[in-house]
C-alpha cells in the first residue's frame, strides 16, 4: 500500500465513511509529511498496517502530528536574547514539563498552523501567539501552571511584541481603559478577558489609543 495518490487501500476505505474524509485523509498525510521529515511512505504505511481493527483513525492522525519536529508556519523575527520559540513538539515538551501546563496538548495547534508557543526569557512565562492572514496576533501569556503574569511584567512583553509587529488585541491596550468597566459589569469571556493585562495608567496603552484614533 504505497502512500501516493490517492492514499487509499481497501483496508483503509473501511474506515473512511464518505469521499470528503478520504480527500481529508489525504490532506492529513500532506500535513504529516511536512511536520514529520522523517515519516515517508513506507513508515507511514507500516504504521496503519498496525493499527487495531475498530482504531479511531483521527487518533493515528493526531499522534503524528504530536510527533512534529518541524513546524511549517514561518515564526515571527524577535529578539532572540529575549524570546524563545518553542520550534518542536520537543521543545513544547520540554518547557511543558518545567512550566507545568498543558503545552504537550497544544503540539497538534501548532503544526496545523494556528498558534505558536514562546517563552519569554527575562522572567519565565509562555505566551501563545494566534496565526493570522498575515502576521500574528498576541493571544495569552502564563506562568508556572498557568497562573496570571504580574501586570507590569505583561505589559512589558506586549510591548516587546507590538514592537516586533505582533498586533495586540484592543482590550489589552487602547481599550483596557474600559476592561474594568466589562468588570463592574459582568461583561466577560472567560476565553479572552484578563483584566489584570493593562489599565488606564499604561503610557502605551494611551499611545497606542492616540495612534489608533489619529490614524482614523
Amino acid at each position: 500500500m504505497a502512500l501516493e495518490p490517492p492514499y487509499v487501500s481497501i483496508k483503509l476505505v473501511k474506515r473512511l465513511a464518505s469521499i470528503h474524509q478520504v480527500k481529508d485523509f489525504q490532506r492529513s498525510i500532506e500535513l504529516i509529511k511536512r511536520v514529520v521529515p522523517t515519516a515517508n511512505d513506507d513508515v507511514l504505511v507500516a504504521s496503519l498496517e498496525s493499527l487495531e481493527t475498530g482504531e479511531n483513525l483521527g487518533n493515528w492522525i493526531q499522534r503524528w502530528l504530536d510527533r512534529a519536529s518541524h513546524f511549517w508556519i514561518e515564526p515571527p523575527l524577535l529578539d532572540t536574547s529575549e524570546f524563545a520559540v518553542l520550534a518542536n513538539a520537543d521543545a513544547m515538551r520540554e518547557a511543558g514539563h518545567r512550566f507545568e501546563n498543558c503545552l504537550v496538548t497544544k503540539v497538534a495547534f501548532v503544526a496545523l498552523g494556528r498558534s505558536l508557543f514562546l517563552e519569554y526569557l527575562a522572567h519565565p512565562c509562555i505566551i501563545e501567539l494566534e496565526h493570522l492572514d498575515i502576521g500574528w496576533a498576541f493571544h495569552a501569556i502564563h506562568e508556572k501552571s498557568n497562573l496570571p503574569v504580574n501586570p507590569a511584567i505583561t505589559r512589558q512583553v506586549l510591548k516587546k511584541l507590538n514592537t516586533a509587529g505582533i498586533r495586540i488585541p484592543a482590550r489589552h491596550f487602547q481599550a483596557s481603559c474600559y476592561n474594568r468597566v466589562a468588570e463592574l459589569a459582568n461583561i466577560f469571556d472567560l476565553s479572552r478577558d484578563d483584566f489584570g493585562v493593562g489599565d488606564e495608567e499604561d503610557e502605551f496603552a494611551h499611545k497606542l489609543a492616540f495612534d489608533v484614533s489619529y490614524a482614523a
